[in-house]
């Protein structure tokens, strides 16, 4: 790949890429410690040195490093939580969780933000193995009936404000991202507009999907989890139209069960507007968050 000791930028580059995909998937271990993700995780690691050595992205001295690294990981992640921590830390780190989640079951529902505190509490104390798999696995079932109680109930045929049955126009959308979130399409129907779109989370709303992911136990949970993080749009035009948004948007995960180290944690959904857009109009603009998305319509 490089003669001698000089190496071009593209192979500089390419170490550098080879590295922080190494230790992200490194780092990702403990999060999940006492699953068999760990081991998957751990395995598909010490798969990869070989090749990396045989392709010349890696010296022999260098993937016996990550070998070892590996190895004390796995040291670390099979040890006994007995040899670590003494039951005084154990019984602090289990009122914290007691507290976090009295607060979250006392919270208004459709709100994230004392849920998402309960689940920061929960990944470090998987990490460092202050709570034993069974411990989790009742903690899961401790939020996920939580969650079902405040659930609202939803109607079986919700009434909507629009059919999308005549499809009159397909326009492509920019390829612009931003804070993770790239439009795709703009569907223009006769009585409404459905903006679809695509989104990558950030680590930490990939590490609170994940979770979420694990304790959904139905179809119904598993869609609360895409609601939870779809993307939330605001439409205008260049004719002064005022567009409603027709409903909540409507996103899939996938229900990933890890997060890939080149294309994170995706998700994409659409989001219906009403009413339909005017034939005189000619440009909309999409705003998500404080950023703006032009879409050019003729």
């Amino acid at each position: 790949m490089s003669s001698g000791g000089v190496h071009s930028d593209a192979y500089v580059a390419m170490r550098r890429r080879l590295q922080h995909s190494l230790e992200n998937q490194l780092s990702w271990v403990p999060v999940w410690f006492g699953d068999r993700i760990s081991e998957h995780m751990l395995s598909q690691l010490r798969a990869q040195l070989p090749l990396l050595v045989t392709l010349g992205a890696l010296s022999d001295d260098e993937a016996a490093a990550w070998r070892a690294r590996v190895a004390r990981v796995e040291h670390a992640w099979r040890a006994s939580e007995d040899d670590i921590f003494d039951d005084a830390v154990k019984l602090a780190a289990a009122e914290i969780l007691e507290k976090r989640f009295n607060v979250f079951a006392q919270s208004e529902p459709g709100t994230t933000e004392a849920l998402g505190e309960l689940h920061a509490a929960l990944r470090p104390l998987r990490a460092l193995r202050l709570i034993s798999k069974d411990e989790d696995a009742r903690w899961s079932e401790r939020i996920h009936a939580a969650i079902s109680e405040k659930r609202p109930e939803r109607p079986e045929h919700p009434d909507r404000p629009y059919r999308a049955a005549n499809l009159q126009q397909v326009v492509a959308c920019p390829s612009q991202r931003a804070e993770g979130v790239r439009l795709t399409c703009l569907e223009l129907y006769s009585d409404c507009t459905i903006l679809r779109w695509h989104r990558v989370l950030s680590h930490e709303q990939a590490g609170d999907a994940l979770n979420a992911q694990r304790e959904a136990r139905d179809d119904q949970a598993a869609a609360e989890v895409g609601r939870r993080f779809a993307a939330a749009f605001e439409l205008t035009d260049d004719v002064g139209t005022s567009y409603a948004a027709a409903g909540e948007p409507r996103a899939q995960t996938g229900r990933w069960q890890s997060i890939d180290t080149e294309c994170g944690y995706p998700l994409w959904g659409a989001s219906p507007f009403v009413p339909a857009i005017p034939q005189q109009a000619r440009r909309l603009e999409a705003r998500h968050a404080d950023d703006w998305f032009t879409i050019d319509l003729r």
